[in-house]
């Protein structure tokens, strides 16, 4: 639903009643209603952040928030409101559209505590309370009015700036968050973080951990899930400049500057981001790549001739990403695929320009892995190919894997053998002979995958019951 529709559609709802000239439509969906009107951002972004924006209403009486969510239940069949009374707010869902509810109000905050204590409060109260200028704009519902408190929000969005309300040091300290947003904005819609914000943010960047995993971890994920991979990129150098990825992603901050081996044009830092920018639009090989090098700093090794290594790198890779994808709250599903790319991401090292030194019976073996473990796999050996010095990229390998597994799929038989099979033709019950017997067979059916069942039990029948006739 676009903003001028459902503006449309409450001011006729509310017409005649208290809150009529009282109700505002605030926050993200003004600032990207506007900036939908002009150049200033591209097309794709646009429709990335409204088909995913929820609507901020702020109304400017006591308790405003809350009986406009009873009222547009009762009125419009919206969902039934969730209410938090102690800060004057209400959620509810009109067709498929959350609406966040407040009143204009203004806050106060004690020390180290993000929970604000709240007051009614006019237009230009309730803007001081917002985080940046560009977020502080409000639109009269009944009439379309525009408002603009604190004087500057449209100057800053016609000129791309991002600027806290107020002095950002106060800003910050009330909630510490507020740099991960400031950054993901910046970069989000391609503005610039204004001197005196991002000094601040510069000089807060440790009250980071003072934010709960949670938060992190999703305004982390939004940035580095954004659809144009150079604004994800801007935005980990943002938190690399300002101090934030030492606070939140350390691992990776300890990548910058250490040094690689000839095989690499880049320390790994850089290389880290340019195996990422490789990457197309999905999210578990964003951060895949992201994490696949973390094991380096721990790794590194110089020989007598002063050559570098990283041996296991990817094992202890594997390792820490799997402790860093918890801590991101990442699902869990997700985080076991993530950390298996990681850990074989230089199975393919020596396989070949265009892997022609690897033996079907090695990709068959990756394929039971399923489709999911096999294509992140191999799109993020093929990001971190492309990544290499260029006298080492692999650019056509994976490609060529590529369509070596599709040909292999189309003739390759399942695997059939069950436990149950072993017990009635051995006549043995179950055991850990069972699972070593799976899997010996299951091997040799990586190299035989025209076996079918007789054949690997006469194979297994040579191996443990030599001398026994079937």
């Amino acid at each position: 639903m676009k903003l001028e529709e459902l503006r449309l559609q409450l001011a006729e709802t509310i017409s005649g009643t208290p809150f009529e000239g009282k109700t505002y439509f605030t926050g993200g969906c003004v600032r990207d209603y506007l900036l939908s009107l002009s150049d200033a951002v591209s097309k794709e972004r646009q429709y990335v952040e409204q088909s995913t924006q929820d609507v901020d209403i702020a109304v400017e009486f006591p308790d405003g928030g809350v009986l406009l969510s009873h009222f547009l239940h009762q009125r419009l069949g919206t969902s039934h409101p969730t209410v938090y009374n102690t800060f004057g707010t209400a959620s509810t869902i009109l067709r498929g559209l959350r609406l966040e509810l407040v009143m204009t109000r203004k806050e106060s905050y004690r020390a180290r505590n993000r929970k604000p204590s709240v007051l009614a409060g006019d237009l230009l109260d309730d803007a001081k309370r917002r985080d940046f200028t560009v977020n502080a704009i409000y639109i009269n519902i009944s009439d379309g009015a525009l408002f603009d408190p604190t004087q500057r929000g449209f100057e800053d969005l016609k000129n791309g700036v991002i600027r806290s309300v107020r002095d950002p040091g106060g800003v910050f300290e009330e909630d510490p968050l507020r740099l991960l947003r400031a950054i993901r904005f910046a970069v989000q819609l391609d503005f610039s973080i204004d001197e005196e914000t991002l000094a601040a943010i510069c000089a807060s960047h440790a009250s980071i951990k003072d934010i709960s995993e949670e938060r992190i971890a999703e305004e982390f994920c939004k940035i580095i899930s954004l659809p144009d991979i150079e604004a994800a990129i801007s935005g980990i150098e943002l938190m690399r400049e300002t101090g934030i990825l030492t606070q939140i992603l350390p691992e990776l901050q300890a990548l910058v500057g250490l040094a690689q081996n000839h095989f690499h044009h880049l320390d790994a830092y850089y290389h880290t981001l340019e195996v990422l920018r490789k990457t197309g639009n999905i999210p578990n090989l964003r951060l895949a790549a992201l994490l696949h090098d973390v094991g380096k700093a721990q790794t590194l090794t110089l020989s007598d001739k002063g050559n570098i290594h990283f041996y296991y790198h990817h094992s202890v890779g594997a390792h820490l990403a799997r402790e860093i994808l918890k801590r991101f709250h990442i699902r869990k599903a997700d985080a076991v695929n993530i950390a298996f790319a990681i850990e074989k991401h230089m199975v393919f090292k020596q396989g070949g320009e265009k892997g022609e030194k690897l033996k079907d019976s090695t990709l068959r073996r990756y394929m039971e892995h399923g489709d999911d473990k096999l294509e992140l796999l191999l799109g993020l050996i093929h990001a971190d190919n492309l990544s290499h010095h260029p006298d080492h990229c692999l650019p056509d390998q994976i490609p060529a894997l590529r369509r070596r597994i599709g040909l292999l799929k189309e003739v390759m038989q399942r695997f059939i053998l069950t436990g149950r099979d072993l017990m009635e033709e051995f006549a043995i019950s179950e055991g850990s002979i069972i699972g070593e017997m799976l899997k010996i067979a299951k091997e040799r059916w990586f190299e035989n995958p025209e076996w079918g069942k007789q054949e690997l039990l006469d194979m297994l029948r040579r191996e443990f019951f030599p001398g026994v006739e079937g």
